[in-house]
């Protein structure tokens, strides 16, 4: 079967810090069909290349929300006022910068 190549790139809310990009990218390229992956929590985006005859991209955004991180639809703001108090308490919470959602949190420091 031929190869039908896609660049995608995702609003990924949730992303804070490289910890975060890295578990994003190696679940990407965990996946069967996906060819390469790269992540930024500063930009909140992922962009990938992925096989759309081997894997679909509805299976992609499953394995980024499995993991707690929130993928935006379009038409979808980034920001809401309740996460961005949420994201300006967790900055005085003693965890370096790490958001309060982040599963890397606590383990570096």
């Amino acid at each position: 079967m031929e190869q039908k190549l896609i660049t995608k790139t995702l609003l990924v809310k949730g992303m804070t810090c490289v910890n975060c990009e890295n578990r994003i990218e190696n679940k990407l390229k965990q996946l069967n069909g996906v060819i390469s992956a790269i992540a930024s929590y500063a930009r909140a985006q992922v962009k990938f290349i992925y096989d759309a005859n081997q894997v679909s991209l509805a299976a992609i955004v499953v394995a980024i929300e499995e993991m707690d991180f929130q993928v935006l639809r379009a038409g979808q703001k980034q920001t809401n006022k309740a996460s961005e108090e949420k994201q300006k308490k967790s900055k005085n919470d003693g965890n370096l910068g790490a958001g309060p959602d982040c599963i890397c949190r606590g383990q570096w420091l």
